[in-house]
């Protein structure tokens, strides 16, 4: 029941960190926003060993560092995608890709569902499926297409952009298997360690490019993007939670519901349209936590 309820809450951290992220990428350069996104995630990790009990190991740092390397490429690529394309869209492409990645390393390691929560996962790919189904019509209105094409972003995906996205979904899939593998008693120690690694690598490019990748600088897109990271930092705390009382499928499934969060926002504070068929996705989503909750 924990790592159900730790996995929802990470959730809830990755969708609104998305829509954050999302705003920020549209003012500054991926880079930037990573640079900026990753150092937040430090410092708010860094703040959970005080309130997570936490025990360094080497195990548990490798993995920390495996995570970290994975989540710098997948944020990289997925503030591109959410610079030139819709977030409506990106955020549940991506997250169809992330879940599937732990369901079939757990299994194919020999991890076993219940009937229950068979049924839950099924169910949860089914709602992440509806979910990136767009409004007829696209998933913005007219005055945001217009927006969309000053600003130069495509209203829908080609597919490099759908390449992309789907290194993106990969890789974050891979850095919560990575996690997974960290004791148990090593709190949210993997993850101060994921995030400094992410750190030292997003900077890299920026110290070598700097004058590039600065420029749109502003106190609203820096608040932005510390706002993505930080919620990603504090997302990846609960995970490793989740990953202690939970079985790595669910909380691979469950985090997937992140764009439930997203939608919702993109709908209320950007005003977009939410289809009937993503009504039936959020629906469907919050039965398969139920199910999963149970089994």
């Amino acid at each position: 029941m924990f790592g159900v309820v730790f996995s929802l809450i990470a959730a809830a951290g990755y969708g609104v960190g998305d829509y954050f992220g999302a705003l920020a990428s549209r003012k500054l350069h991926p880079v930037s926003v990573s640079v900026v996104g990753h150092l937040a995630s430090t410092v708010v990790t860094l703040v959970s060993l005080a309130f997570i009990p936490s025990l360094w190991s080497a195990e548990g740092n490798v993995s920390g560092a495996i995570a970290g390397a994975c989540e710098a490429v997948g944020f990289l690529v997925f503030y591109y995608v959410l610079a030139v394309g819709p977030v409506s869209i990106v955020a549940p492409l991506v997250s169809v890709i992330y879940a599937i990645v732990p369901v079939i390393w757990a299994v194919a390691t020999g991890e076993e569902l219940s009937a229950l929560g068979a049924g839950g996962v099924g169910l949860g790919l089914v709602a992440v499926l509806l979910l990136t189904v767009a409004p007829k019509g696209g998933a913005e209105s007219a005055d945001e297409l217009a927006a969309a094409a000053k600003a130069g972003r495509k209203p829908g995906l080609n597919a490099g952009m759908v390449l992309l996205a789907s290194i993106g979904g990969i890789t974050w899939g891979f850095a919560t298997v990575a996690l997974d593998y960290a004791p148990s008693s090593s709190g949210s120690s993997p993850a101060v360690i994921g995030a400094i690694t992410a750190f030292v690598i997003v900077l890299v490019p920026f110290a070598f490019a700097r004058k590039r990748f600065s420029a749109g600088f502003s106190p609203t897109s820096i608040r932005n993007s510390a706002l993505s990271g930080g919620l990603f930092g504090f997302a990846n705390a609960f995970i490793l939670l989740a990953l202690v009382t939970g079985d790595l499928a669910l909380v691979g499934l469950l985090t997937a519901m992140y764009p439930l969060a997203t939608v919702l926002l993109a709908r209320f504070a950007l005003k977009e349209h939410i289809s009937r068929v993503q009504l039936i996705g959020i629906a469907a989503a919050i039965t398969a936590a139920a199910l999963m909750s149970m089994g």
